[in-house]
């Protein structure tokens, strides 16, 4: 929320995902949010947000559980019950304005509230379409059965299976008007894993977003490894908590 423009930007070593991958987001409150932000500072808590804003319950919601409010320090079910509150009472406001004097945010005892790590990583694949934080620890199998894609220049000529994340697949016209396709995924370990789908493998499954078993032999050219796929399967996922 005090970092983040329109566009993804790069600070340093830090990537602050842009306002535009943010689904159902209002381009027009993500440019109120940043040009309050330029002319009045940093977004000092909740309340403060609100206020300055004038922002509608299902849009807080929406930013409040991609975690645009970590900056708070509260958990998302706690901000998720205080925006409640909040933004009822901003109701009685009009305009989008800077306080004169800002009072101090206000405080609420709350019961202990159930944190699900897993929650995090499945709002940022359904609000931005893909996860900020490691997709891995998403997938119900052990990354460790199956063979890393640093190890593939010791297989060249093998068939081997790799446990891969999605990423993106290109199709393309054979010679003979086939559809065959070129697919990307990552490992456990972050590294690339490419891989080509001749016709017949194609046809079994053409792969999009989520984990794959992926089997095939292992080829090398100009240096680089890729696996020339003969099955691959959907691997399954880890329930979210109710």
């Amino acid at each position: 929320m005090n970092h983040s423009d329109y566009q993804t930007n790069i600070r340093g070593t830090e990537v602050y995902v842009g306002f535009v991958h943010i689904k159902s987001l209002e381009e027009s409150l993500a440019g109120l949010i940043i040009t309050q932000r330029q002319r009045f500072g940093d977004y000092l808590h909740l309340e403060d947000f609100i206020e300055r804003t004038k922002i509608g319950l299902e849009q807080l919601n929406i930013l409040i559980r991609i975690g645009a409010l970590r900056f708070t320090g509260k958990s998302k079910k706690q901000l998720l019950w205080e925006a409640n509150i909040f933004q009822k009472n901003s109701r009685h406001h009009t305009g989008v304005h800077q306080a004169l004097f800002q009072p101090p945010a206000r405080q609420f005892v709350l019961p202990a509230l159930p944190v699900y790590p897993l929650d995090d990583i499945y709002d940022e694949v359904e609000i931005l379409g893909f996860p900020v934080r490691d997709p891995f620890l998403l997938v119900d199998e052990d990354p460790n059965l199956y063979t890393p894609a640093r190890e593939m220049k010791n297989h060249i000529g093998k068939t081997i299976t790799l446990l891969g994340y999605h990423i993106t697949h290109k199709p393309v016209r054979t010679v003979k008007g086939e559809t065959m396709s070129f697919g990307t995924f990552i490992d456990r370990d972050k590294d690339w894993i490419d891989t080509v789908h001749f016709p017949q493998v194609h046809r079994m499954a053409t792969p999009h977003s989520g984990f794959f078993r992926i089997t095939g032999k292992v080829i090398e050219e100009f240096g680089v490894q890729s696996i020339e796929v003969t099955n691959i399967q959907k691997a399954g996922i880890k329930k979210r908590m109710p």
